[in-house]
């Protein structure tokens, strides 16, 4: 089948793309995608310091604890 339209291809068949957002960290940038269920996920790391890369709460695939607002 063969779909000619103007609108975002995501959109016509259902489907949403993953929501992504950047967190600041000591000596780089974590890209952080989140689910639909609200969770969150290490993408991506960007940084310099090859240090960052050692850390195992900055590895893809790990799952960010959001910090409890009083």
């Amino acid at each position: 089948m063969i779909l000619h339209t103007v609108i975002d291809p995501m959109e016509v068949m259902g489907t949403v793309p993953p929501q992504f957002v950047w967190k600041k960290i000591d000596g780089g940038l974590l890209q952080i995608r989140k689910d639909m269920t609200g969770g969150e996920t290490v993408e991506r790391i960007f940084s310099t310091d090859p240090a960052v890369y050692l850390k195992k709460a900055y590895q893809p695939g790990v799952g960010v604890f959001r910090e409890k607002r009083r």
